[in-house]
C-alpha cells in the first residue's frame, strides 16, 4: 500500500494585489509523478518555490510525509530538504556546463548523506539506470547527452 508522500492543502499566494494560487490542491503518493503545466505566469513555479520553502504562501497546508512543512522550526526543515527537488522547465540547463554528470549528481549526496566514495558511486549507478540512462553517461558533459536522452 502507497502512502502519500506530499499533500498540499488550498495553497494560496499572491504578489501585491496580483494572486498567482487560488486555493490550490493535490497530493503525490509514492512513487507517483506529478508534472504541472500551464501558461506562464499560471503559478507553477509558485507552487514549487512553496513546496520547497523559499516562498511562504499566504495560506493553506504542505504536508511531507504527513508533516505540515509550514510548521517547521528551521532544524527540522533542515533535515526534510534534502528529501525535496525541484526540476526545472528545461531541465538541460539545470547541470553545470563544466561538471560532468557525475560530479553534479554526487554533490548533494556528499553535502546531504556523507557517504563514502565507493557508497557514491553505486548510488549514481543506481540513480542513472532509473533515468534510463547507461553508466556511461556519468562521465559525459551535460551537453553531450542528447534532449532525447534527458
Amino acid at each position: 500500500m502507497r502512502s502519500t508522500l506530499i499533500d498540499v492543502q488550498s495553497l494560496s499566494k499572491q504578489y501585491g494585489r496580483q494572486k498567482v494560487i487560488d486555493e490550490v490542491s493535490f497530493s503525490v503518493e509514492e512513487g507517483e509523478t506529478l508534472g504541472l503545466f500551464g501558461i506562464s505566469g499560471s503559478g507553477k513555479t509558485t507552487i514549487g518555490r512553496c513546496i520547497m520553502l523559499l516562498e511562504k504562501p499566504d495560506c493553506g497546508k504542505i504536508l511531507f510525509k504527513g508533516r505540515d512543512l509550514l510548521k517547521m522550526n528551521r532544524r527540522e526543515v533542515f533535515g526534510v530538504r534534502p528529501r525535496l527537488q525541484m526540476i526545472f522547465q528545461h531541465p538541460e540547463t539545470s547541470l553545470n556546463p563544466k561538471m560532468r554528470v557525475k560530479e553534479s549528481i554526487a554533490e548533494p549526496l556528499l553535502i546531504h548523506r556523507r557517504l563514502g566514495r565507493s557508497e557514491i558511486d553505486e548510488e549514481l549507478k543506481q540513480l542513472i539506470r532509473q533515468v534510463g540512462l547507461r553508466p556511461e553517461h556519468l562521465e559525459r558533459y551535460p551537453q553531450q547527452i542528447s534532449g532525447g536522452e534527458i
